[in-house]
């Protein structure tokens, strides 16, 4: 296990989960790709189709609802994802901003879950979330709360010479290793459901109404943490953060 975690920290863990609570390698990503990498950007003077527009050409808001299971209103390019997937972003966040595991619990592979926890010496994912809390709480102010999530991009690139495709390659690799089976990414993943995303969010501190950045103070923290990543994957026909 401690081997697969060197291997794959740099972009599985990053400032959002097993980097903020436990040490991690100091291999250098590779190289930042852009919107272009995925769709392509217009030429001038051109008329493109909505499909072949970069990413945040039809961006959308999602506000919470009393039936909807949001509490931070997410903004997102809704070609690249569904309602309950801009969800399941957003209530991510949700669960660092209160340390409360509930809502996201099953958004996360079961195997990875368990692997996180294993890796921060956190006892189920309860545990987990509370320590993730805490150490936001150390990065960002005590009782900072998101109040805005936004998906800034997304990239689906699988050369692995692209930020994404190296993501995609060590998860894939992960996940073989996590359920002991070789084949296990190649028979079960959706390769056609794989994004790489880059995630930010606006919070406040008690008695204060300036808004502060997330990609801000992550980026006091650590100079190459230019955006908070995470990845989605369908396995066996169910969507998972990984």
């Amino acid at each position: 296990m401690k081997e697969l975690f060197r291997r794959s920290a740099s972009f599985i863990a990053a400032l959002t989960m097993t980097a903020v609570l436990t040490s991690c390698s100091s291999e250098k990503p590779a190289e930042s790709q852009t919107s272009e990498n995925m769709v392509g950007s217009p030429t001038p003077g051109h008329a493109i189709d909505e499909a072949d527009m970069p990413y945040g050409a039809t961006a959308t808001v999602l506000a919470p609802t009393d039936d909807n299971g949001l509490y931070i209103p997410i903004e997102y390019d809704k070609r690249f994802f569904t309602e309950e997937e801009a969800t399941m972003v957003s209530n991510f966040l949700y669960a660092i901003g209160t340390g409360d595991s509930a809502h996201v619990e099953e958004t996360f592979y079961p195997s990875v879950m368990n692997y996180y926890c294993e890796m921060t010496k956190t006892e189920d994912p309860k545990a987990y979330f509370k320590a993730l809390h805490d150490n936001y709480t150390g990065i960002l102010g005590e009782g900072y709360e998101f109040d805005k999530v936004y998906i800034e991009d997304c990239f689906r690139d699988q050369d692995t010479g692209t930020e994404s495709g190296q993501a995609f390659a060590d998860v894939n690799t992960m996940l073989n290793e996590l359920e002991e089976d070789e084949n296990f990414a190649e028979e079960k993943v959706d390769k056609d459901s794989m994004r790489y995303m880059y995630v930010e969010a606006t919070y406040k501190l008690p008695g204060s109404d300036e808004e502060k950045s997330l990609r801000s103070s992550l980026f006091s923290v650590d100079s190459e943490a230019k955006y908070l990543p995470m990845l989605m994957y369908t396995i066996d026909g169910k969507t998972y953060l990984i």
